[in-house]
């Protein structure tokens, strides 16, 4: 019987083993999540919990090394293997670039810093190098001039689910072709290429370089680079050119900064996200109205996953509630628990015994029956904590 270990973190693990296990129930299949994993949803769906909830078999890595006919898959996974303690084994990793470009670390970032206008992802053997296998297959897509690291690595995500799905059934029958990697034009960077302890922008470069180094350092769950106390969520190259000490302000307004460089001026744009998710919270009506002038998308989620509705939802903010939803804010924007605003209202009532932000999202069409991702409902949590003064309402 075949034996197929998923080991991995994130989206694109989960896709893999949810594949395995819905296509090939009767073998024997394993888990291997990264250290990291605690078995708790963050900004992405934890790879663990997911597994166990299916009932799939943690392991160890050196629990598969003499299994004979087992296929290794490594998604994301965070140790390197060696090949040669595996018995009979196919090992196969999928990488977030389009090798032999950027072997290794930091596959969202050092594109962007280069400036790159593709990358892609590839499927390939693992041998005894660090993503030097053979190529089986590769999906290449453009990077658009306004993506940042958070926006190439979803993009990674996405193209990797499509290559995984053409190509799991042929790597798990052993029916594919592959080609060695060409020797010109790769490049491999490793953990010190870039020290995320101490970043810094390097003003002394063009005004395309110096984008660069913000887009390439955007990555909200992570950082956001900062400029004169600001968090800066986005570049524009302008055509005029100030002749200033690269990096000295020539303009700056409520939405931005325009600072010089080596050659074009450049225009930083100032994040009022985190502008936005504080007054939602504390309830302060004229930051608000501020803030949502300077963002493009209301139904954001800070680091935490909570938008600006969960937010004054949970606080019991009535003003800023019915603000948000008249401005387009989304009730079915969920917490990583998928927790929805209606139910920290429930909490802000439970907590303090005001029911107005409830009643104002009830009226405003929020969904009773919704179910978090534990698959509990309000009504559930209801009479899960004995707080039944609302229950009519679920």
């Amino acid at each position: 019987m075949q034996a197929i270990c998923v080991a991995g973190k994130n989206e694109i693990a989960i896709e893999g083993l949810r594949y395995v296990v819905d296509i090939y129930p009767d073998s024997n299949i394993f888990f291997i999540p990264n250290k990291n994993d605690l078995g708790v949803d963050t900004w992405q769906p934890s790879f663990k919990k997911y597994a166990l909830g299916r009932g799939i078999k943690q392991v160890n890595l050196e629990d598969l090394y003499e299994i004979e006919n087992l296929v290794f898959l490594s998604l994301e996974f965070d140790r390197i293997i060696s090949p040669k303690k595996f018995r009979g084994a196919q090992l196969f990793n999928v990488h977030f670039s389009l090798l032999p470009k950027y072997k290794g670390m930091y596959t969202s970032a050092l594109p962007l810093l280069h400036g790159e206008v593709t990358s892609g992802v590839t499927l390939h053997f693992i041998d005894a190098g660090i993503d030097t296998g053979d190529i089986i297959a590769q999906i290449e897509f453009d990077i658009d001039p306004g993506d940042n690291a958070r926006d190439l690595y979803f993009r990674y995500l996405a193209n990797s689910k499509k290559l995984l799905r053409s190509h799991i059934d042929s790597i798990l029958s052993g029916e594919f072709s592959s080609i060695a990697q060409e020797s010109m034009g790769a490049s491999y960077y490793s953990k010190s290429s870039i020290n995320y302890s101490s970043l810094s922008i390097d003003f002394n470069k063009c005004a395309f370089e110096i984008s660069n180094q913000f887009r390439a350092f955007t990555f909200r769950e992570y950082q956001v680079p900062r400029f004169e106390g600001w968090q800066i969520i986005g570049t524009e190259i302008l055509l005029d050119k100030s002749h200033l000490k690269p990096g000295a302000i020539v303009s700056e307004d409520s939405g931005s900064f325009v600072i010089s460089t080596v050659d074009y001026d450049l225009k930083l744009k100032k994040d009022y996200y985190p502008i936005l998710w504080v007054a939602s919270e504390s309830g302060d009506v004229l930051a608000l109205e501020l803030a949502l002038k300077f963002v493009d998308d209301i139904n954001a989620r800070n680091e935490n996953g909570w938008s600006a509705l969960i937010l004054a939802s949970y606080h019991g903010q009535i003003a800023l509630i019915d603000t948000l939803l008249n401005c387009g804010a989304s009730m079915s924007v969920v917490g990583y628990n998928g927790t929805t605003p209606l139910m920290y209202a429930f909490s802000y009532y439970e907590r303090h015994g005001d029911e107005r932000a409830f009643k104002m999202l009830l009226s405003r069409g929020a969904d009773v029956s919704a179910v978090d991702n534990a698959g509990k409902s309000l009504r559930d949590y209801m009479i899960e904590r004995n707080c039944l003064g609302l229950i009519q309402y679920a």
